[in-house]
């Protein structure tokens, strides 16, 4: 029996208490062959699944069973970045739907049944509560309708597409139920611009009182997949207050001037491009608080769970995106003191293998809705492996057993539209811990 288990952060009243076990660390990486779609053969069926929702202790929890075959404690699941492309731009749009078609495939074949939505899942700049029925039917339920007829779910984070970036982040009163382009207007008051905000993160959330399949996108929770006595732990994480094409290119309220040349404000209170600097430090704080939640967030559930697998799900790499030291060393302790040896993201629209202190960074963030991009250098650490050839976009697919982790790169078989190419796979096993963290023994480490 499979089951998923989503809740808000409540670190007071949170408790897991899961198996573990253990394994040293040694990572495999392998090349795979090209798949055609009529090379797909399910492997793994779903027969049953039930769905029960309870507010338990101050936050939601949910549970999904699926009864599984063939595949015994083994959790397949799909990751998924930057991948809602802007509806007017024609060759993006096919990109997008390729990939959707590809993991419909995938999921067929493999039993993959959830999408971690990596961010960006929106562009250009996200939607809204009025708005996102009507952009939805576009870009989420017509290009993913293999993977909605198998009945699979979504959880992820916000990007910076998705809060507003490259434009002024308030709507003028003439924008309209049915449009996916309202007039935005440059936000003049700090109450203004938290409103922005919250209207942007609310869009992207209440979507799912429309489609069941779209869990409740928050900026910080946490899920856990369990089948058999397999248990994995998500932690979803808002980071979007990075300097580089986080809050100084959300908070500046910049135009995306012709050429697509980004500008962006030098600091939150120099050079803005249109904001006022009362309202860019509005917008900088509220930022700020997601990241701080998060942080607070992981710190707390993380270093107590005894989960089999910890993955952390963001937008950025703190790898390859966090260029503030003090922000990038302690999240960098946290991973590591916490037990979670997986970190999964998009935003560089690419693919990307990096590795720092025997934590794996993956990135995949080429699911189609923009161009694809060179991979930077990390700030930290090295790569291991990169892939942004122009016009490869695919999605990566996480495979956990009780002992390891197997993530596998695919793309869109360039020559034929209709299958899908995996062009890496590598194996994380499992860390050891031979003394699991406790909540007390959480709450007393150091992370400064």
């Amino acid at each position: 029996m499979a089951s998923f288990a989503h809740s808000d952060h409540s670190p007071s009243q949170l408790i897991f208490q899961f198996l573990g076990t253990s394994a040293s660390m040694v990572r495999y990486t392998s090349i795979l062959s090209v798949v055609a779609l009529s090379d797909i053969q399910p492997t793994h069926t779903h027969t049953t699944q039930t769905h029960t929702t309870q507010t338990l202790s101050g936050f939601t929890h949910s549970t999904y069973h699926k009864k599984s075959q063939k595949q015994p404690n083994r959790i397949n699941v799909m990751a998924l970045g930057d991948w809602g492309a802007p509806l007017d731009v024609a060759n993006l749009v096919e990109a997008q739907k390729s990939v959707a078609t590809i993991m419909g495939l995938w999921a067929k074949s493999k039993g993959a049944f959830h999408v971690l939505d990596l961010g960006d899942s929106l562009y250009y700049q996200g939607t809204r509560p009025l708005n996102v029925d009507y952009r939805m039917k576009d870009s989420f339920v017509g290009p993913y309708k293999e993977l909605h007829a198998q009945q699979v779910h979504w959880s992820g984070v916000y990007g910076n597409h998705d809060v507003g970036q490259g434009a002024p982040l308030c709507i003028s009163i003439d924008n309209e139920e049915n449009s996916n382009n309202p007039t935005r207007i440059v936000c003049n008051t700090p109450a203004e611009v938290v409103a922005a905000l919250q209207d942007l993160i609310e869009g992207q959330r209440i979507y799912h009182t429309y489609n069941e399949l779209w869990h409740e996108k928050k900026n910080f929770y946490t899920e856990t997949f369990t089948t058999d006595d397999l248990v994995v732990d998500l932690y979803y994480v808002d980071m979007n207050s990075i300097m580089s094409m986080g809050k100084s290119g959300i908070c500046c309220q910049c135009e995306l001037p012709e050429g697509n040349v980004w500008r962006y404000c030098q600091s939150e209170t120099k050079d803005p491009c249109a904001a006022k600097p009362d309202v860019v430090k509005a917008c900088v704080d509220l930022l700020d608080e997601w990241e701080q939640k998060s942080y607070a967030m992981v710190k707390e559930i993380a270093c107590a769970s005894k989960a089999h697998h910890k993955v952390l799900v963001s937008h950025y790499s703190v790898l390859l995106h966090m260029d503030e030291p003090f922000m990038r060393s302690r999240w960098l302790k946290l991973l590591k003191n916490c037990g979670i040896t997986l970190s999964i993201s998009g935003h560089t629209h690419a693919m990307a293998e990096h590795v720092y202190d025997d934590i794996s960074f993956l990135t995949s963030g080429n699911g189609g809705g923009l161009a694809i991009q060179l991979v930077p250098e990390p700030i930290v650490g090295r790569t291991v492996w990169k892939h942004d050839k122009p016009q490869s976009f695919g999605f990566l697919a996480l495979s956990f057993t009780k002992t390891e982790i197997t993530a596998e790169f695919v793309v869109v078989d360039a020559d034929s539209k209709e299958g899908y190419e995996v062009i890496r796979t590598v194996t994380i096993p499992r860390t050891a811990h031979d003394a699991p963290f406790s909540s007390k023994n959480a709450s007393n480490l150091q992370f400064s």
